[in-house]
């Protein structure tokens, strides 16, 4: 793959007032300013529990373990069904099953503000950016409704992630606002290259934060049943299939020219000098 192109402009794209672009879903398309707001104001219930992340930083693997955790199972869900950014009708949100299991991918600042100011529960998932640029170029190749939106040129692509014009904005920025946020309140910070090295140990602590009861048994039959390929077996013939594509940590290596690693590796370096991330991914990849 050749070098980083000049980054392309989106086309349509709904924003945020600050200009954040959203992803062209229906709920956004409409009126972007109607649904931010009805986030920030929904009522959550005090054992609710919300799931943010950036886009493609693996919110629906902790969405299956969160289950497991929390339900019995003759209890079915579908992460999809208290996606705050992607429900037609937030009526529908009393349907589910108690601890309800919130998501979205907005950042802190849009965040449901009874939910935050009340001290309830939020988990906040962390992956390389690197591996959600690859993961997102996939995504994008494989929503048809997406092909007008968003550029098909692996190069382009990656270029538009850099420099923040990208659906939810630029992951630095984000995460960087995101660390400052968790400080103040009551998040559990997730790194997904962590979960993946003892994913029995992810679904312990995990069950430590939500006090809720898992025996050294439980967490391994969870951290079994969640892992990649049994739930990519699952959903393989369900509408969001693709969502479940590799799973890998260090994909990005399959895609990045020596003249594009060196470019993000700089710019990772830059952006993220007085973050703690900073330190932890120096630690797992000497070249970041």
């Amino acid at each position: 793959m050749s070098g980083i192109r000049r980054a392309m402009p989106f086309v349509h794209l709904p924003q945020t007032p600050e200009g954040m672009p959203l992803p062209p879903l229906k709920s956004f398309l409409t009126d972007p300013g109607r649904r931010l707001k009805a986030i920030q104001d929904l009522q959550t219930g005090e054992k609710d529990i919300l799931l943010n992340s950036y886009p493609k930083s693996g919110s629906h693997w902790v969405h299956e373990i969160l289950s497991k955790l929390l339900y019995d199972e003759h209890t079915q869900t579908r992460m999809e069904d208290g996606f705050l950014d992607f429900v037609n009708d937030f009526s529908s949100l009393s349907s589910l099953p108690s601890p309800r299991l919130l998501y979205t991918h907005l950042p802190a600042q849009y965040l449901p503000q009874d939910h935050v100011k009340k001290g309830r529960k939020i988990i906040h998932i962390v992956r390389d950016p690197r591996d959600i640029a690859v993961s997102a170029y996939h995504h994008f190749l494989n929503v048809p409704q997406f092909e007008r939106f968003f550029t098909r040129d692996w190069d382009e692509h990656l270029a538009n992630f850099m420099s923040g014009n990208f659906i939810y904005g630029e992951w630095f920025n984000y995460e960087l606002k995101y660390e400052t946020f968790a400080k103040t309140n009551n998040v559990m910070m997730l790194i997904y290259e962590e979960m993946k090295m003892d994913e029995e140990k992810a679904v312990r602590n995990i069950a430590d934060y939500l006090e809720t009861p898992c025996t050294p048994a439980k967490a391994a039959k969870i951290a079994s049943e969640c892992s990649f390929s049994q739930v990519q077996e699952r959903r393989k013939s369900g509408q969001f299939a693709f969502l479940f594509r590799k799973g890998d940590v260090g994909d990005w290596r399959n895609y990045f020219s020596g003249a594009q690693e060196e470019k993000f590796t700089l710019l990772f370096r830059e952006k993220m000098k007085n973050s703690d991330l900073m330190k932890y991914y120096s630690k797992i990849n000497s070249k970041m």
